[in-house]
């Protein structure tokens, strides 16, 4: 399994909207595919990138813990694009999961909601 992490230190800028040039995404998506992992976790859709996607060769989950406006936006298609593509989504808020809802048609069978925190046992 791999989790993603590198995307969030090489943002363009500050909107997040794709990587910085410097980040050679074509010899990651390779070093991704050689490793053949069978799934991948993504949070805040750092791994969006459709090269890197690609490279992963089994399920893509994707942890989102935040508004869909402050995910990374490769696509430039605006916030809900990148959800209607075949990945299972982790809702970290009933309000988020309500908004994904209503603005992607279809998530619902890919669409999981877990509370960020549990109660405690006394």
């Amino acid at each position: 399994m791999w989790t993603s992490s590198w995307a969030a230190s090489f943002p363009r800028n500050t909107a997040s909207n794709g990587l910085n040039e410097v980040v050679p995404v074509a010899k990651l998506a390779r070093l991704i595919a050689s490793e053949g992992y069978a799934a991948a976790i993504s949070f805040k859709q750092r791994d969006a990138d459709p090269r890197v996607q690609a490279a992963v060769a089994g399920r893509i989950v994707t942890v989102i813990v935040d508004e869909p406006e402050h995910l990374f936006d490769y696509y430039r298609a605006g916030p809900f694009e990148v959800f209607r593509q075949d990945i299972e989504v982790v809702a970290m808020s009933s309000a988020l999961e309500r908004r994904l809802t209503e603005a992607v048609d279809g998530i619902g069978p890919r669409l999981h909601f877990m509370a960020p925190a549990t109660p405690g046992r006394p």
